[in-house]
């Protein structure tokens, strides 16, 4: 596990001196490496942790409801409610155990633009989010969050790359 601070900051930042580190949460081991690494810097400054799950809106196939595409629309639905029970899960037995102060807050839509719009809501110090190590010829096959937001997020964006399964 590496963290790195990525990309460029807008100099306009939310009002308020900042209160927050902000980890994006998924319920995979990348994601908790990610609030691991959020717990880190939570503990050292004593700010209060906020964990963002980004859950993708329906699909068509999702939407359909009838039928063989009912039915597969409700596994994923099932599998995307798995993912935010394994993301709050992840909070509560790193950060409760550690006895920091967190918040959990579930979006929907694409997690990049999520992520921004919170962080230009709230006062937020910086951001974590996991970003896998893939050979270079299936980076371009990936579309990664933390290198988007990392592009236009107004805060330090730590992206902590996970190489783990």
């Amino acid at each position: 596990m590496t963290v790195g601070s990525e990309g460029r900051h807008d100099t306009a930042a939310p009002t308020g001196t900042p209160t927050r580190i902000m980890v994006g949460v998924d319920g995979s081991s990348a994601g908790q490496a990610a609030l691991l690494a959020a717990q880190a810097e939570a503990a050292a400054t004593g700010l209060h942790v906020l964990a963002v799950h980004v859950r993708r809106g329906l699909t068509p196939l999702e939407a359909l409801g009838s039928g063989f595409a009912g039915l597969a629309g409700a596994c994923w639905l099932n599998c995307r409610d798995d993912a935010e029970l394994s993301a709050w899960l992840d909070c509560v037995q790193m950060l409760d155990a550690a006895g920091l102060p967190w918040t959990f807050l579930v979006r929907e839509g694409q997690p990049a633009e999520q992520l921004r719009a919170v962080a230009a809501e709230l006062p937020v110090r910086s951001i974590y989010l996991a970003a896998r190590s893939r050979p270079w010829w299936r980076r371009g096959l990936h579309h990664c969050p933390a290198r988007a937001l990392s592009r236009r997020a107004r805060c330090p964006v730590r992206v902590v790359s996970y190489s783990g399964g």
